[in-house]
């Protein structure tokens, strides 16, 4: 198999900044310099070498700081690395270097492709254009020619889906509506490089969704990605490798799930041993896996899911139109609505608990005749993990034949487990055949979206709980 090409070259990268101790030592500093070198032409001034995170030359006027020092690493073509680290530890310096905005103090950046980066919030956007101007004057900035942005700019607009603000300037704009377009722009020009620092921290769960949808289409052709955020689950869930940058130097890089580890026991302990990689093995084997696994739910006991008549709907519930969502699949069925419904509270509810009984309606329309339907309900948390799904194909089958035309009504009856306190989603899946082989009919992400307050496990490091029984034995 061909070696895939260097994406990204960083070779012995320093930062360093000249800090002033009050605005008029810039002019006082240098005329003592002259001053100095006319009185003894010969004297050479002492340089302190830079260490990473320390200050270094002190002057009368100033001192040095270094930022960032010798990093050095590389990147193939589709590589995804993640770079983690405490704030102020560098690696917002360094992505901006290789991103072209900052100067390094000594070193070198390489980069092969077109880069786009996302660094601050509508960073290079002019505020008093408007949002179509910017997406022009960006993809220019990029290199696409006002053929290849007119032919993407459709794409971008129902990205960002911020409607007739397009054309109103971004002055005009909150935060979130900034960070759609600039997100748009930058992964819809076909990157061959893309940065991301901390850009999906802003807005709400369903743009979310997209943005990590997009990225991980970007990553499956090819698009070299470094992402950083101080999530170390979408760490995991994005990148191969991972750079732990600490005062200005990698001292990791490697496994992410290994790296994820140590660094959130640095982070817990003020610690860090080098030397104990065995117990950081083994703890790694019983600690729960910092990448989100999914819990299928099977059985009648946990989850059931029966065909309704519209006489069986509860009173006070309320639909949710699914039509002008974005869907895929073949579109053998097409969800319709949705809602969800939690009994003991008799009403709609999107402010749930751990423990309590959910119900989940769906309506859909088939328009061809399925032999073996399969409907799922997949429960992701903000950042794009899964967290747990119910499908029917783990319970006793109903009605899995559709006749094309029919209009079908099902609800699904679980118990929420103990989620973390947060935003979450659900994605309705429709499939025909079983749970091995199947053909993907309709879905959507981000369908029904809710938050999660618990009195109870608020604070369990677990991503999940599910209910249970605890008894002693004599």
């Amino acid at each position: 198999m061909e070696e895939k090409r260097i994406a990204v070259s960083v070779e012995n990268l320093t930062k360093s900044y000249r800090i002033w101790k009050d605005p008029s030592a810039r002019l006082k500093a240098p005329l003592m310099d002259i001053g100095r070198s006319i009185i003894n032409p010969f004297r050479k001034r002492d340089e302190v070498k830079p260490a990473a995170g320390r200050i270094f030359n002190e002057h009368r006027y100033y001192h040095d700081f270094c930022a960032l020092h010798d990093v050095s690493f590389e990147l193939r073509q589709g590589d995804s690395i993640g770079i983690i680290g405490r704030n102020g530890s560098g690696k917002s310096t360094l992505l901006q270097m290789i991103a072209g905005t900052l100067t390094p103090t000594s070193g070198m950046v390489k980069t092969e492709g077109r880069v786009a980066a996302l660094l601050e919030l509508g960073a290079g956007f002019n505020d008093e254009f408007t949002g179509r101007e910017n997406v022009y004057l960006n993809g220019a900035i990029l290199g696409l020619s006002k053929k290849d942005l007119d032919e993407r700019f459709e794409r971008i607009a129902e990205f960002a889906n911020i409607g007739d603000f397009m054309d109103q300037p971004i002055k005009t704009y909150s935060s979130g509506m900034r960070v759609r377009l600039a997100f748009a722009v930058q992964a819809e020009v076909d990157p061959d490089i893309l940065i991301v620092d901390e850009a999906l921290a802003v807005g709400d769960i369903r743009f979310t969704m997209k943005c990590i949808r997009r990225m991980k289409e970007l990553i499956e052709n090819d698009t070299t990605l470094l992402f950083v955020s101080h999530d170390l689950g979408s760490i995991v869930n994005f990148c191969k490798e991972v750079i732990w940058i600490h005062d200005g130097q990698v001292i990791r890089r490697g496994d992410p799930k290994k790296i994820a580890l140590e660094y959130t026991n640095f982070m817990h302990y003020g610690e860090f041993n080098k030397s104990d990689e065995d117990d950081l093995e083994e703890e790694e084997e019983s600690e729960e896996e910092t990448k989100t696994n999914s819990v299928s739910f099977s059985g009648s006991d946990v989850a059931s899911l029966t065909p309704l008549d519209r006489a069986d709907f509860p009173k006070n519930m309320i639909w949710e139109d699914l039509t002008s969502l974005e869907w895929d699949g073949n579109g053998g069925v097409r969800f319709l609505r949705s809602s969800l419904f939690v009994p003991e509270k008799d009403g709609s509810i999107h402010l749930l608990e751990g423990g309590e009984t959910l119900e989940i309606f769906l309506e859909l329309q088939a328009y061809k005749r399925i032999e073996d339907l399969i409907i799922c309900c997949d429960f992701y948390d903000s950042k794009g993990n899964l967290i747990f799904g119910i499908n029917s194909c783990f319970i006793e089958p109903v009605d899995r034949i559709v006749e094309e035309g029919d209009r079908k009504h099902f609800v699904f009856t679980t118990t929420l487990p103990y989620l973390r306190n947060g935003e979450y989603s659900v994605l309705f899946g429709a499939s025909e055949g079983n749970y091995l082989e199947h053909t993907h009919l309709c879905g959507i992400s981000a369908a029904l979206h809710f938050k999660v307050k618990s009195t109870r496990l608020s604070q369990n490091h677990h991503v999940v709980s599910v209910p249970g029984e605890y008894r002693l034995l004599e």
